[in-house]
């Protein structure tokens, strides 16, 4: 399993304990544990625009000890922020499209029955429906349907 993490998580595990055990429990279970590379520009932006440099360097610690990858740019990147922002117009914060699209660009390059979730502490994010689930809109990259599962920190809980 493949757990991409949103900036609301990160910021909550170094107030919540229960949070930081989480996500030790997800990374115990040989699980990948992955960050957006907009997830760390959000965080970067919120710290330092907020004076909050010791949730940073937290943050940075925490990347650390879960052994985290990260998902970069990709061309495919582009291609999935344009089908996003096509298939559905709400007016999310950008960063949120964001970092759905990185998380798609990562996993259209693996070709296997991994599941793959994006942790996310923001309650809207969880009724997104993505094109990719759309077979009409698909653009054919994923070998399934749902490509990645949108969850909260219940809902992670309950496959550990």
């Amino acid at each position: 399993m493949r757990v991409f993490l949103d900036a609301g998580v990160l910021f909550d595990s170094m107030h919540d304990g229960r949070i930081r055990t989480l996500l030790q429990r997800i990374k115990n279970a040989g699980n990948e544990v992955i960050v957006p590379a907009s997830v760390l520009g959000e965080i970067m932006l919120v710290c330092i625009s907020e004076e909050r440099m010791d949730e940073l360097l937290g943050i940075g610690n925490t990347c650390s000890e879960l052994e985290t990858s990260f998902a970069v740019s990709s061309e495919q990147f582009k291609v999935c922020n344009i089908c996003l922002e096509k298939f559905d117009k709400r007016s999310f914060n950008i960063t949120d499209k964001e970092h759905l699209a990185h998380v798609l660009a990562y996993c259209s390059f693996f070709d296997d029955d991994e599941d793959n979730y994006f942790l996310t502490t923001d309650l809207y994010l969880l009724d997104f429906r993505l094109p990719c689930s759309d077979p009409e809109r698909s653009c054919g990259r994923f070998g399934h349907p749902n490509p990645i599962k949108i969850v909260d920190v219940e809902e992670i809980r309950s496959f550990l």
